[in-house]
């Protein structure tokens, strides 16, 4: 983790279910994604095979993981095997392993980065690259225990004849709507960091000769850019910005922004009545 603190990196996958590295893992991503850090990232984690849905009161479940770790940052997958396929380097031959949790998580966080508009969300897709096994229904993709996944916020999906589609993209927080949805978080990250990397880049080095101009200015820009935040369907729309010069640090410009988010239709909730 030490290698890659300073590096420009979105997304941590340890190829390993082992309870300290997960927490390390954990500890990074939140580290990093700090303000004062600037380095969004998330991670995504798996389970050892045969782990249980099971409750939130055992920590060794994935409901119990996902619990302890409550984090925006962080994803829990419910699949715990699947088969990969490969060729043998040597005589290219089609063979297959069986991989666990972490594999799986490895598999839909690729997927994921390949994705350019940030406000992407992964519900419903397919997702290539293992086969899930259909045997593993009752354990983990029956109705019942997707339902018990998804209340624990764990990110699920289920098997479609071995195809592993998304039911659920979520983080393992959640306390709002908002840091429960993956799509809204990895916008949120890359707004963050577009904004500092604009900011840096236009302004840094100028002098201020005029306050109220200079602020004024800075709001200018940053409007136009949300603007395009919001033409790129990035953002629903901008709430506020704000832009002072620090006064007890005059070479500093502190700036606020809010913005309403990008919402992913997940449920529909009404009536009916029947007309006779």
């Amino acid at each position: 983790l030490d290698l890659i603190k300073y590096r420009n990196v979105q997304t941590v996958v340890p190829l390993s279910t082992n309870s300290q590295v997960r927490a390390a893992v954990t500890s990074h991503v939140t580290e990093r994604t700090l303000p004062n850090n600037m380095r969004h990232r998330m991670a995504w984690f798996g389970t050892a095979i045969g782990t249980p849905v099971g409750d939130e009161s055992d920590p060794t479940s994935i409901k119990g993981i996902a619990a302890s770790l409550r984090n925006e940052l962080c994803l829990v997958i419910n699949a715990t095997r699947a088969k990969y396929y490969y060729n043998d380097p040597d005589t290219r031959e089609e063979l297959s392993t069986v991989v666990d949790g972490s594999f799986i998580a490895a598999v839909l966080a690729a997927y994921r980065d390949s994705f350019v508009y940030p406000s992407t969300t992964l519900l419903n897709k397919t997702v290539a690259g293992v086969e899930l096994y259909d045997e593993d229904y009752d354990d983990y993709y029956s109705e019942y225990q997707l339902k018990q996944a998804g209340s624990s916020s764990v990110f699920i999906v289920e098997s479609l004849g071995g195809v592993m589609r998304v039911v659920d993209d979520l983080t393992s927080d959640n306390s709002t709507i908002e840091r429960n949805n993956l799509n809204i978080i990895t916008a949120k990250h890359y707004i963050a960091k577009d904004v500092a990397a604009q900011m840096d880049g236009t302004f840094k080095g100028r002098l201020i000769t005029d306050s109220a101009s200079y602020t004024n200015t800075v709001h200018a820009y940053l409007s136009a850019m949300f603007a395009a935040y919001q033409r790129a369907k990035i953002i629903e729309s901008l709430d506020t910005i704000t832009v002072e010069i620090d006064p007890n640090r005059r070479d500093t410009i502190n700036i606020f922004y809010s913005y309403i988010s990008v919402y992913t239709h997940k449920y529909t909730s009404g009536t009916y009545a029947l007309v006779v």
